[in-house]
């Protein structure tokens, strides 16, 4: 039975929303992700497109796109620095729901990519997306457990992306897989993003969130809390989610989290940790390429600007040691960003 032919369940529309801010971006005059695959997928589903996590206020879309981008510009350096030392690598995405970066980026023949999400999601996934080119795999597994992680070769360094994933995770079993994780691959670099207390406790108030049984299961404030999961585990770079947009914590094209009880609830300590996205590097990355290495002094050769430009220097752990974005000409985090002179 296909997607467009029968209702779907919450839980399968919920994995819409993600699309349908894509599909909006790249309708939009100047994309930003420009994924060129949203649309396609939607077209072929049967969705009330009327819920509320079905957003359409454009700072909800940017900021979220905005979120999208970083993640696959992350991903791109990563991807290019191997490239440039002839090293293989793996991609190991957690929670790939119905996204389509393994066609984003640019991975040439030497990346594995793994998918992985719930039997459930993965079902759907099958349903609805064709299996995509070169070396890659689509996984189902029980995130409450570790052992699916023996299927995957640890023979490489590996880069390690959960996009809106651990907020919905009990602590005990998301702390349980990143150390899992980190234990069995020997090096790389883990990317994700997380949500703060003040969302987890005032998620009722989220327009995005009512009428929905959805609710946020772990709330992590800082990024050096998953430094504390394992020593091998360094922060690169944190940038909070008012950041990646490149606007204020109260300017005017930030989005009303609570809706009209955004300004009330800005007042409240923490505010400005209500989301992040983080960058950690973990294990032995190559010594040729020490810019990587977030454990000495040097840069970590990520760009210090918002995906829109903004320069968010200063902020959060982001290092020093190169100066202006590292950007290459289609927008892609350059492989070799020019170093300054020390400070």
């Amino acid at each position: 039975m296909s997607p467009s032919s029968t209702a779907l369940s919450e839980t399968e529309e919920v994995l819409f929303a993600r699309l349908f801010m894509q599909a909006q971006d790249t309708a939009s005059p100047a994309p930003i992700l420009g994924d060129s695959y949203a649309q396609q997928y939607i077209n072929q589903a049967n969705c009330n497109f009327h819920r509320n996590f079905f957003i359409t206020d454009p700072r909800h879309v940017k900021a979220f796109i905005c979120r999208n981008k970083l993640h696959d510009q992350w991903l791109q350096h990563f991807l290019d620095i191997h490239a440039v030392a002839k090293t293989p690598v793996t991609v190991l995405q957690l929670g790939c729901a119905l996204d389509s970066r393994n066609m984003r980026v640019n991975r040439g023949s030497s990346v594995r990519w793994v998918d992985v999400d719930t039997p459930e999601v993965v079902s759907f996934r099958r349903q609805l997306i064709p299996a995509a080119p070169g070396d890659y795999t689509l996984m189902s597994a029980d995130m409450t457990e570790t052992s699916w992680l023996d299927a995957i070769p640890a023979d490489r360094p590996t880069y390690i992306i959960a996009e809106e994933f651990w907020m919905w995770q009990k602590p005990h079993n998301g702390k349980k897989l990143i150390r899992a994780m980190v234990n069995h691959f020997p090096r790389g670099q883990f990317a994700t993003d997380m949500v703060g207390s003040v969302i987890k406790e005032l998620h009722w108030l989220m327009p995005i969130l009512k009428g929905s049984k959805l609710k946020f299961e772990w709330a992590i404030n800082d990024g050096r809390e998953f430094e504390s999961l394992d020593r091998r585990l360094k922060l690169v770079q944190e940038v909070r989610w008012y950041e990646v947009i490149g606007t204020a914590l109260r300017g005017g094209e930030t989005p009303e989290i609570f809706g009209r009880w955004t300004t009330l609830a800005s007042r409240i300590p923490g505010f400005k940790n209500c989301a992040q996205v983080v960058l950690l590097d973990y294990g032995v990355l190559p010594t040729s390429r020490r810019t990587m290495d977030s454990s000495t002094t040097e840069s970590s050769g990520l760009s210090e600007t918002s995906v829109t430009g903004v320069s968010f220097k200063g902020s959060g752990s982001s290092v020093g040691g190169f100066t202006g974005a590292a950007f290459s000409s289609d927008g892609r985090y350059s492989p070799m960003p020019t170093r300054s002179s020390k400070r």
